[in-house]
């Protein structure tokens, strides 16, 4: 930034004309990223809030001194993540790297929603932090979806172990095919165990090439397993 000088002015009037045009570009850059459509605050070298613009004190219902007091942290941001990321965040601030990480933001309706907060540094042309700016994504949505699909999995495990373990009762065989005839198998454990221990028991190569065993029949029916799984995969 340039400024103006006047060889004609004292001192104290330069330095008054100074900081009249520093605070009237100030006001101008913050009236500037108060119309940006994203939340920013603005970080001190050390992590310390000292703004936040008309987006940030909305979704907050915090005023400018709030964010710029010393519990700002703890009254917005979920204590167990405030804890969670308290040494990686001071890890992350004593460099000059961009970092993100994400925390649950308290709004002014009183709940909770997860945000991901990126943080980039102002460089001086020393390469010093002069200020970082913080600019957090409502990513709620995305959380609940993970959540979700986590749930599913989960669900979806339990039935398959509480099937197994139906499967497993069965005194016989049991498998099924893909359409195409690869073997998807539900084999019951008793069954195998049984056939196994039968020494006139061998075994036929049903097996889909991805498996390294094959199902135990009696010798006498091999040829007829063939047959009918030809059959049945070539007839649908």
């Amino acid at each position: 930034m340039m400024l103006e000088v006047d060889p004609n002015e004292s001192q104290p009037e330069r330095i008054e004309r100074d900081e009249a045009q520093l605070r009237q570009e100030r006001e101008e850059l913050r009236g500037i990223v108060d119309l940006i459509p994203q939340t920013i605050i603005v970080l001190n070298p050390i992590g310390k809030a000292i703004y936040a613009n008309r987006d940030a004190l909305e979704y907050t219902g915090l005023s400018l001194d709030e964010v710029q007091s010393d519990d700002f942290r703890d009254r917005i941001f979920h204590h167990e993540d405030v804890q969670r990321l308290r040494e990686e965040r001071q890890k992350s601030l004593s460099g000059t790297i961009p970092f993100e990480n994400e925390q649950r933001v308290l709004g002014k309706d009183g709940k909770y929603r997860w945000f991901l907060i990126r943080y980039s540094p102002l460089l001086d042309e020393n390469g010093k932090v002069v200020r970082w700016y913080a600019t957090p994504t409502d990513i709620e949505d995305r959380k609940r979806a993970q959540e979700a699909l986590r749930n599913a999995l989960d669900q979806i495990q339990q039935s398959e172990a509480k099937l197994r373990q139906v499967i497993d009762t069965i005194p016989t065989m049991a498998w099924c095919n893909l359409p195409d005839g690869p073997n998807e198998f539900l084999i019951s454990l008793r069954a195998l165990n049984d056939s196994i221990s039968d020494p006139k028991s061998q075994t036929v190569g049903i097996v889909p090439p991805s498996m390294t065993y094959s199902l135990p029949v009696m010798a006498d029916a091999r040829s007829d397993a063939r047959n009918a799984m030809s059959s049945a995969t070539s007839s649908g």
